[in-house]
């Protein structure tokens, strides 16, 4: 918008944006999309790596090779299950 604006193209710019289709989510958008998802699991993975370190110490290389397959679900699930488990062996056995 910015250089449509710098460009003397924004009356062009507002009749097309009345016939674009509005997404109802931006995640289902083919370009931010992928990346909302990748930063939304990187952001995940993050959080429950350092709640695992804080509740269990110094997490074992395996914690992190079982960490890098989960989906952002998966991670989501993982962090509140960790409140009912004694042992990280326990927390992925389920």
């Amino acid at each position: 918008m910015i250089l449509s604006g710098l460009r003397k193209l924004g009356d062009s710019i507002r009749a097309e944006v009345k016939h674009m289709p509005i997404l109802d989510d931006i995640i289902d958008h083919d370009v931010i999309g992928p990346l909302i998802r990748q930063g939304r699991q990187e952001g995940e993975l993050t959080i429950l790596r350092g709640l695992l370190a804080k509740r269990f110490g110094e997490l074992p290389a395996w914690v992190d090779e079982r960490l890098a397959d989960l989906s952002t679900s998966e991670l989501e699930d993982l962090s509140l299950r960790l409140f009912d488990v004694q042992s990280l062996d326990e927390l992925f056995s389920r």
